[in-house]
């Protein structure tokens, strides 16, 4: 098995059905997927539980990489208080002599995700820009796709809006050339609702319409990005009616999900309506 590949095409449902199948034969590095999936659908228990259970067979990089993305799956959830002491640690190892590219990487990648989720864009950019020059001085796929995305929101935060487009565009290519379904059409969805809001994207509700109903059924933050960008431009045409049916869907899907950001962002959407 090769669960890192199984990964980086985002399959994840198969991951973890592998992993449970073979939970007692699972390589260390097998296992650090194992746990990312988990993170990634929202089983953040059970991989904080897997974390627990087999950290100490794990090697410095494997901890580092398995910390993140159960960091990612908590603070995806708002559960910062979780997920902090994590990334934490992660940073905390990137100061040693030993530590490796991967170590560094991790860290970096971590706290600049954390960053963007405190609205501290500027200090996003800088740690998503450093997580990206070792991907690309590693040459490793996965994480020039993860520091390459953040980047590129990072960008977008800061006003830097063409040089964002012209990284989302490249990355999410990258995603596509690796396999990556589920991540090309997360960063396709950012460079779409970007486009929408600069009045770049020709009939927009069509083309963000035509993107939900081809995403995968558990790339559920991605369906609640876009439906946040539909109700904005509902709002704007003054169509009433359509706002509320699509506020109720999109907020009892962020709801489910435990997506307090988007329901934050939901909340804000339908104040000005």
């Amino acid at each position: 098995m090769n669960l890192k590949n199984l990964f980086l095409r985002a399959n994840y449902k198969e991951i973890i059905r592998l992993g449970k199948e073979h939970a007692a034969t699972l390589s260390a590095d097998e296992r650090v997927f194992f746990l990312a999936a988990l993170a990634f659908l929202g089983h953040d228990t059970d991989a904080e539980l897997e974390l627990k259970k087999y950290g100490k067979k794990l090697n410095p990089d494997q901890e580092c990489v398995s910390r993140f993305f159960l960091a990612v799956g908590y603070a995806r959830k708002g559960n910062f208080a979780k997920a902090l002491p994590l990334l934490i640690r992660n940073l905390r190892g990137s100061t040693t002599k030993t530590a490796s590219a991967t170590q560094k990487f991790y860290a970096f990648q971590g706290v600049g995700f954390f960053r963007h989720l405190q609205s501290r864009y500027r200090l996003s950019l800088k740690w998503a820009s450093l997580a990206y020059e070792i991907a690309y001085l590693e040459d490793e796929p996965l994480g020039k796709i993860l520091s390459g995305d953040l980047k590129a929101h990072g960008l977008q935060a800061t006003g830097r809006f063409g040089e964002a487009m012209a990284l989302f565009s490249s990355v999410a290519q990258q995603a596509r050339e690796q396999g990556n379904k589920n991540f090309a059409d997360s960063i396709e969805i950012s460079l779409l609702c970007l486009r929408s809001r600069l009045g770049l994207l020709e009939k927009a509700e069509a083309a963000l319409a035509q993107k939900l109903h081809s995403l995968k059924i558990h790339n559920t933050y991605s369906k609640t990005e876009i439906l946040i960008e539909l109700l904005r431009l509902k709002n704007l045409k003054g169509r009433g009616h359509d706002f509320s049916a699509l506020f109720q869907k999109a907020i009892a899907l962020a709801e489910k999900h435990g997506q307090r950001r988007h329901r934050v962002n939901l909340l804000c959407r339908k104040s000005y309506f």
